[in-house]
């Protein structure tokens, strides 16, 4: 089941893509560095599945640059990170849960290697990135991968 998150906008009734209910909040409060959010699952859209948990995170076109917070979101199966200045995937590293990894056109990565670690992820856009593909070769339990 794949989850895609276009923006991070109210939704006042039930959004159902691919069998999953998505609720969502307005954000009401500029947030300037995200790196000093612990609990970033209270300003991200949060996503119940059928499935029973996990959650989807779309920070594609913000300025982010610090992926740190992600330590504490252990659940998170979707993360939408398109187009924006992250050059370092390690705070990824070791995530049981990561399903889907979207890092379309994130011109400051260089070094896929933490993402060897995500043994459960299923699909992978690198699109417009500068890294090595050697490292990503070597993921072969990849089911869809999106490169150019």
């Amino acid at each position: 089941m794949i989850c895609f998150i276009l923006s991070l906008v109210a939704l006042h009734s039930d959004y159902k893509p691919y069998g999953c209910t998505l609720k969502a909040e307005r954000i009401t409060q500029t947030v300037l560095d995200i790196s000093l959010i612990r609990e970033v699952e209270k300003l991200c859209i949060v996503t119940e599945y059928n499935e029973g948990g996990g959650s989807c995170l779309d920070l594609g076109h913000m300025s982010v640059n610090d992926l740190s917070f992600l330590n504490y979101m252990p659940k998170l199966k979707y993360l939408i990170l398109a187009l924006t200045q992250i050059s370092d995937l390690t705070p990824l590293t070791g995530n049981e849960s990561l399903v889907y990894l979207e890092l379309f056109t994130c011109q400051n990565l260089r070094d896929y290697t933490p993402l060897l670690t995500l043994k459960n992820l299923e699909d992978l856009n690198i699109c417009y990135t500068w890294g090595d593909i050697e490292v990503i070769s070597q993921m072969t339990w990849l089911k869809n991968l999106w490169w150019s």
